[in-house]
């Protein structure tokens, strides 16, 4: 199989399961959800004996909890300490309550089709070794979130809701590219 071929497969496993990663794994819908409704975070949080809160950072009470965590609500930042044992069961509580007020997004098409770019990017630049093209792909990517960061604001294939992690993506990408372009 050629070359280029194999980096545009390796690519899209690459970008496929950081999309998985970003959209799905780790909770952070969990966060998504506690920062559109942050009143009600703090009162559920409040009334869970799986949460210590605090104004100011405190050290690490005991093994038995994570954290420090910040989160920021009513113009004040917190310094949040959860139950290792139980703040799974915490946050799907808090998931079950407020998901379902959350209008869901269509499958975002767009973002998706614009991965074509670097695709055909990886797929045009031949006769180069696998460690470039996929260089070439990332650096051709960052580009696109730069456009995306400036037109849009989002990329949701990715699970890159906000300008920030956009920029933050793409120069991510755009030096990781150029890394393995130069390798």
């Amino acid at each position: 199989m050629d070359t280029t071929i194999i980096a545009a497969i390796i690519f899209v496993a690459i970008l496929a399961l950081l999309g998985l990663f970003f959209t799905r794994m780790g909770n952070l819908g969990f966060w998504k959800l506690a920062s559109m409704f942050p009143s009600e975070f703090m009162e559920h949080i409040s009334s869970d004996d799986t949460w210590l809160i605090s104004e100011t950072s405190i050290p690490k009470p005991s093994p038995e909890y994570v954290g420090p965590l910040k989160f920021a609500a009513n113009n004040t930042i917190y310094t949040l300490f959860a139950k290792a044992d139980n703040i799974e069961k915490s946050q799907q509580e808090f998931i079950s309550m407020y998901k379902p007020l959350v209008p869901e997004k269509p499958f975002p098409i767009v973002s998706l089709l614009a991965l074509i770019y670097p695709v055909a990017a990886i797929i045009s630049y031949k006769g180069a070794p696998l460690l470039a093209l996929l260089g070439y792909g990332f650096c051709n990517l960052g580009y696109l979130l730069v456009a995306a960061f400036i037109f849009g604001g989002s990329f949701r294939i990715l699970g890159l809701d906000h300008r920030i992690q956009v920029i933050i993506a793409a120069v991510i990408f755009w030096v990781a590219g150029v890394v393995m372009s130069n390798v």
